[in-house]
């Protein structure tokens, strides 16, 4: 389930001993949480979701580190200029 999704730029890169590959460009950046509760802290929290044309990028967050991230994106909107 899609909690959120916005949509920006990103750049992927995928290097494999010696053939290397990237792409950029447009991708929807999509927040799901599980269907139900964490039985604990290191069970899957959150799944961000950065989708592009041809390639997509998952990264699951546990309870520590959703709020890592929660906290430097709060962080990041406390300092931008307006």
């Amino acid at each position: 389930m899609a909690d959120a999704r916005t949509d920006g730029k990103a750049t992927v890169a995928i290097t494999d001993d010696r053939v290397a590959m990237s792409a950029d460009g447009d991708a929807s950046i999509l927040v799901e949480t599980p269907d139900r509760q964490p039985l604990s802290a290191t069970e899957r929290h959150a799944t961000i979701r950065v989708v592009g044309d041809d390639w997509r990028a998952n990264v699951e967050l546990n309870a520590d580190q959703l709020v890592e991230l929660a906290t430097a994106l709060t962080a990041a909107e406390e300092t931008k200029t307006t």
